[in-house]
């Protein structure tokens, strides 16, 4: 249930394109086409605040190192018993 109300002040022009678009894109309302853009586009903040860049020198370590993983030591093994024991009780 929609409890919160968001005002939003726009020009004339722009109002007539959201209406547009939101019809292109059969949308019942303006409010719902609205609604679904600022969630779009807030997801694809979250998404690049999260993505990872690597120069190419470090890409390619990255993935050298993915391609050819250490065996794992002693503690990592104990560790996996421990995590494994810890969630079949």
């Amino acid at each position: 249930m929609k409890t919160c109300r968001i005002e939003l002040r726009s020009s004339s022009k722009e109002k007539e394109k959201f209406l547009e678009a939101a019809a292109l894109l059969n949308f019942d309302n303006l409010s719902d086409f609205l609604r679904a853009a600022a969630k779009l586009l807030s997801q694809h903040a979250f998404e690049e605040q999260e993505r990872i860049t690597l120069a190419d020198c470090d890409r390619d370590i990255l993935l050298v190192a993915l391609s050819n993983p250490p065996k794992p030591s002693t503690r990592l093994k104990e560790a996996m018993r421990d995590y494994r024991n810890a969630i079949s009780t």
